[in-house]
């Protein structure tokens, strides 16, 4: 069973701890994605807002649960996450984040972005952390290229190296990481049990969101400038003729159960990020450009993350 290429949309807003200010976020998605959304997100023109990709990233994720899902059906999610960006410097870590209830609430998300340091002691010898979920990454990799409908359940090497994760999981579930400290004060009772449970690939294209003063409409024409500082400014859209108004990524992932047969989840989701100050000067831009979306790309709305949206497909196939 497959899910549909369908971009999931949900409203939320996120609290920036480097900039002391709220910045929304918004999800969308597309009920019959083509190629012209991505040549959109390249170098595109939407309601008065000019649109400029910039970089591509790929994300390999490890997502965490109980055996019997306590933290799918308490609306969390905890992931182990290789970021590979487009200049080749690569990063590990793991975050915890909760779904969103409603269109508004800030999201809780709690992250352990320095994983380089721990080891694992597993049958006698000793591992990196960031080893084990490198070479996990790697055989996955070369699993899905030679064949996309790849059954990972039954990859003995992955196995292996998700026993050796499992032993530093429930090692380290007392210790101070962040993620599971914040577990462990929200009283869950089986958090030493958390085990891997689903795997994927996302390839993230980003794109700047911008108001070009001489090619825009008339409504946006005369919009007050960002108060935000030139030095934050990306230098692609910097300069006295242009607004940055919002970054942008698309998501196209595929995710791999782990425990049973049951095939590749394709999730496509499409994600806009207020970046305009102050704040309350950004509600007429994001209002154009989702009239835009909604109309011209036939989108709806879902709350779910990716992670949820996975494990709802799964309960289907009898997971």
């Amino acid at each position: 069973m497959t899910l549909f290429h369908l971009l999931l949309i949900s409203f939320f807003t996120c609290t920036s701890v480097f900039a002391g200010n709220t910045e929304e976020q918004r999800k969308y998605i597309l009920n019959n994605p083509s190629d012209s959304f991505e040549a959109f997100i390249n170098n595109g023109y939407l309601n008065g807002l000019s649109v400029k990709g910039h970089s591509t990233y790929v994300y390999y994720d490890i997502y965490l649960d109980t055996p019997d899902l306590q933290l799918y059906k308490n609306e969390l999610s905890l992931r182990m996450r290789k970021r590979v960006y487009s200049s080749g410097e690569v990063e590990y870590g793991i975050q915890l984040k909760n779904e969103m209830i409603k269109s508004g609430q800030a999201r809780m998300e709690v992250e352990e972005d320095d994983i380089s340091f721990y080891r694992i002691y597993y049958n006698h010898t000793e591992f990196s952390l960031q080893d084990v979920l490198s070479e996990i990454f790697t055989e996955f990799e070369s699993k899905i290229t030679e064949n996309e409908q790849t059954n990972i359940s039954k990859n003995s090497y992955i196995l292996d190296r998700v026993n050796i994760l499992k032993s530093w999981l429930n090692f380290k579930i007392d210790s101070p990481i962040a993620p599971f400290q914040k577990l462990k004060k929200m009283d869950f009772k089986l958090v030493e049990s958390l085990t891997p449970t689903i795997i994927g690939k996302s390839i993230r294209k980003r794109s700047h969101v911008f108001i070009d003063l001489e090619k825009t409409t008339t409504e946006l024409s005369g919009h007050a400038p960002s108060i935000r500082s030139q030095l934050e400014t990306p230098p692609l859209v910097k300069g006295p003729k242009n607004i940055w108004t919002m970054e942008s990524s698309l998501d196209k992932a595929n995710f791999y159960d782990l425990t049973s047969d049951c095939s590749k989840i394709s999730i496509h989701e499409y994600e806009v990020e207020n970046k305009f100050l102050p704040n309350q000067g950004s509600a007429k831009i994001i209002r154009l450009f989702e009239d835009g979306l909604l109309n011209k790309f036939d989108a709806t709305t879902n709350l779910e993350s990716k992670y949820r949206q996975s494990m709802n497909i799964l309960s289907l196939c009898g997971r």
